[in-house]
């Protein structure tokens, strides 16, 4: 059988935090395709795309109850919740 002349891609174990160094990258570049940008950094596509939406699901804020740690009943709080649209809402008591 005959040589194409690709070498296979060596599968690289990146840390969570070296894609998200990536996926910053990606995003602060000026319009480059995802499929061009996965090129020049020779990574999968598919492992980009995966790991990028996975970046995105924990940037987001959650949704529902939210739970003050370290706060015994009686104690006073201070609570400062900053909303999207730049209102800040603070509770002190």
């Amino acid at each position: 059988m005959e040589e194409m002349g690709l070498e296979r891609a060596r599968r690289v174990k990146r840390s969570p935090e070296e894609w998200q160094a990536i996926v910053k990258r990606f995003e602060k570049g000026q319009g480059v395709s995802r499929e061009e940008f996965c090129r020049r950094e020779q990574i999968a596509l598919s492992s980009f795309t995966r790991w990028r939406e996975n970046l995105r699901e924990r940037r987001r804020p959650p949704s529902g109850f939210v739970e003050l740690p370290g706060r015994r009943v009686g104690e006073p709080c201070r609570v400062e919740l900053e909303l999207s649209s730049g209102v800040v809402l603070r509770v002190w008591g």
